[in-house]
């Protein structure tokens, strides 16, 4: 989980506009698929990555993750010249890699694991939305090999 600790009055002129959702009226905060929720006191979600935004997170916050640089004029950086270039990510061990490299790694088409690998598209302007918040964010839990261990918290859901 990644938890917002920012001032949620700070969000709106930094670009954030606000929400009322679905018939609770949660409140949230989005900006270029980034959304911080105000609900239990406040996190943060990547597009609709769920749990899984905090690999994502913590990859782009290190400066880990796939990003080519060729690519930059295109404004997505999963496409190069019209043709994709995604990243994927396994659900459960929360790893990332290029698809291009994961599907090398098969042996044979039946090997692809679609109930735990998904595409993960991101815009750049996502990415510089993470590197904004950066100091209004903390990571709720421990990024392992095996994925993210929780640590004890009230309302913690991994």
């Amino acid at each position: 989980m990644i938890k917002f600790t920012g001032d949620f009055k700070k969000l709106i002129p930094m670009g954030f506009t606000f929400h009322k959702l679905f018939a609770r009226n949660y409140r949230v905060y989005e900006k270029n698929k980034v959304w911080v929720w105000v609900a239990q006191g406040g996190y943060v979600e990547i597009s609709d990555h769920y749990n899984n935004s905090v690999h994502i997170a913590k990859k782009i916050l290190d400066g880990t993750y796939p990003v080519h640089e060729e690519d930059r004029d295109y404004g997505i950086f999963v496409m190069k010249k019209g043709k994709p270039k995604a990243c994927v990510i396994n659900r459960q061990t929360g790893e990332i890699m290029e698809t291009r490299d994961y599907i090398r790694s098969l042996k044979r088409e039946e090997d692809y694991d679609y109930e735990n690998i998904r595409d993960v598209s991101l815009y750049l302007s996502t990415m510089e939305t993470i590197k904004e918040l950066r100091d209004m964010i903390s990571i709720i839990g421990e990024v392992t090999e095996l994925g993210l261990r929780c640590l004890p918290a009230k309302q913690v859901w991994c």
